[in-house]
C-alpha cells in the first residue's frame, strides 16, 4: 500500500537529495485531507501524511555519498 507524504523546508530538501525509489524510510507526522478539483470538474479528496520527522532506514550503499542510515531529521 502506498501513501502520499508531504515534507516541507529542510526535511523536503534532504528527502529529495538522498531518498530514491525503494528507499526505506520512517516518517512521523499527522494526517491531512485536502480537497481538489480534477480536470473534469469533479471534486476529489486526498489524504496525505504531513511529515514532521524522518528517519532513513537503508544502510548507505558502497560508493554513495550522503547520510548513513538511521539518522533522525526533524
Amino acid at each position: 500500500e502506498w501513501h502520499r507524504i508531504v515534507l516541507h523546508n529542510r526535511l523536503g530538501e534532504i528527502a529529495q537529495q538522498f531518498l530514491r525509489k525503494g528507499s526505506k524510510v520512517y516518517i512521523e507526522g499527522s494526517l491531512r485531507t485536502r480537497q481538489w478539483t480534477d480536470q473534469n470538474g469533479q471534486e476529489r479528496y486526498t489524504t496525505e501524511i504531513r511529515g514532521d520527522q524522518m528517519q532513513m532506514l537503508d544502510a548507505r550503499q558502497q560508493g554513495e555519498q550522503g547520510f548513513a542510515g538511521g539518522n533522525d531529521f526533524n
